[in-house]
């Protein structure tokens, strides 16, 4: 059973049940839930496991002389899982796309052009939307964002491949961006600024929340945030949960917040979505982590 704690930073909070599940302690319930049930099917012979590295392991051993010359054990399970040898580019529609070993799923785009240019796709669709695109609100004064690309901490990152690049914003944005490329191995191509936005009302004010990173293969929404002090409680606090609520709304992506460099939920996630993207039976509910604690009274 999945749980949502979604609460304010004026310490009000409150509960209600959902297809979501909005972290902190649930965080551990759905791992445990998650591999609780045999779903995981070799195609080759009908055995069943708990855990995808199971499987693995089993089609490595069994099956080995099956896996085509140059092919990755994972890429021939989602193969066979899926019914498929390829998947071509969801822009250019010619070019066949790489296997994501860290996903368990073909990348959207076949190159950093690509890529691009579906940034680009969706920055002329929100300005249509909105009025202005990414840029012009990242440089808008009212704009949170807007402030932090201003400072000094804002650059752009050059992946180790040494071609593909992305923006940051804050120093914990390029540490992420650090950690996704060098540590976790992360695919350059499935990673991009967030090409969505996101209404909501506070205060009596409309408001347009454009999240930090979006990770396609996951279908993975991530926002980067500072490591936040005892008791402290700043204007986009504030505005956090009225955010995260219309991103919930949407009922269309996983999310996940980060506090300054801390990635263990991050790689829990992922490990989660890896999983998911082979099970061709399972209908998940959406992931929704925050990195807040509910407040108790």
């Amino acid at each position: 059973m999945l749980y949502i704690i979604l609460f304010i930073v004026n310490f009000r909070h409150f509960y209600e049940k959902s297809k979501i599940i909005l972290g902190w302690k649930p965080m551990a319930d759905t791992i445990k839930n998650h591999k609780r049930v045999k779903k995981f099917k070799c195609y080759d012979c009908g055995q069943k496991y708990t855990a995808l590295c199971y499987l693995i392991k089993h089609v490595e051993k069994e099956h080995k002389d099956k896996i085509p010359k140059g092919m990755s054990t994972k890429q021939y399970i989602f193969n066979k899982a899926h019914k498929k040898d390829y998947q071509l580019c969801v822009i250019c529609k010619k070019n066949k796309t790489a296997f994501n070993e860290q996903t368990m799923r073909y990348n959207r785009y076949c190159s950093e052009a690509c890529r691009k240019k579906a940034g680009e796709i969706a920055n002329a669709n929100l300005k249509k939307k909105t009025g202005k695109d990414r840029s012009e609100r990242m440089s808008d004064p009212d704009t949170q964002k807007g402030m932090l690309a201003n400072r000094k901490t804002s650059g752009t990152y050059t992946f180790s491949d040494g071609k593909t690049t992305i923006g940051y914003a804050s120093s914990y944005e390029l540490e992420f961006l650090k950690f996704y490329d060098l540590d976790f191995r992360g695919d350059p191509l499935d990673i991009m600024e967030c090409p969505y936005s996101f209404e909501y009302e506070m205060d009596n004010a409309k408001h347009t929340y454009i999240p930090d990173y979006y990770i396609p293969s996951a279908n993975l929404i991530v926002e980067i945030k500072w490591e936040k002090q005892e008791n402290e409680v700043h204007d986009t606090e504030r505005k956090e949960p009225y955010r995260e609520d219309a991103v919930r709304k949407s009922g269309k992506f996983n999310y996940i917040k980060i506090r300054g460099t801390e990635y263990t939920e991050f790689v829990q996630v992922m490990s989660i979505i890896k999983e998911r993207n082979l099970d061709t039976t399972g209908n998940y509910d959406i992931l929704f982590i925050t990195s807040y604690a509910p407040n108790k009274q």
